[in-house]
C-alpha cells in the first residue's frame, strides 16, 4: 500500500515541476498556455502519463502534444536534476478528452446569445 502512495506524492512533485518547466523553460512555439489535468505515475515509479488541456480549451492541442513529446528528454531530464528519485518515470503526454468532453458539454448548454 505503500508504493501507492509514494506514486501519488512523485506524481504531485512531477506535476508541480513540470507546469514550471513548460511555462519557463520550452521555446517550442507549438507548446503554449497550458493546464496539466493530471499526473499518473505507475506503482513502480517507471512511467508518469500526464495529461493537459490548452489553456481555457482553446489552441492546438494536437500541436502542443508533438511540441511536448518532441521536448520529452530535455524535460526528463531537467526532473531528474530536480527530483530525489533514483530513476525519473518515462513521460507520456496525452490530451485529456475527459475535460474536453466537458466544455463541449458546457458549449451546448449555454444558451446562443442573439
Amino acid at each position: 500500500m505503500g508504493r501507492y502512495r509514494r506514486a501519488d506524492r512523485v506524481g504531485g512533485q512531477v506535476h508541480q515541476l513540470l507546469a514550471g518547466l513548460i511555462r519557463n523553460e520550452i521555446r517550442d512555439p507549438r507548446v503554449g498556455p497550458m493546464s496539466i489535468t493530471s499526473v499518473e505515475v505507475s506503482g513502480d515509479l517507471s512511467i508518469a502519463k500526464i495529461r493537459f488541456l490548452p489553456l481555457g480549451g482553446q489552441g492546438d492541442a494536437v500541436g502542443m502534444l508533438a511540441g511536448l513529446n518532441a521536448a520529452r528528454g530535455f524535460l526528463r531530464r531537467q526532473l531528474g536534476k530536480q527530483m530525489r528519485v533514483r530513476t525519473v518515470p518515462e513521460l507520456r503526454f496525452e490530451i485529456d478528452q475527459e475535460h474536453d468532453r466537458a466544455f463541449d458539454i458546457i458549449a451546448d448548454l449555454t444558451p446562443a446569445e442573439e
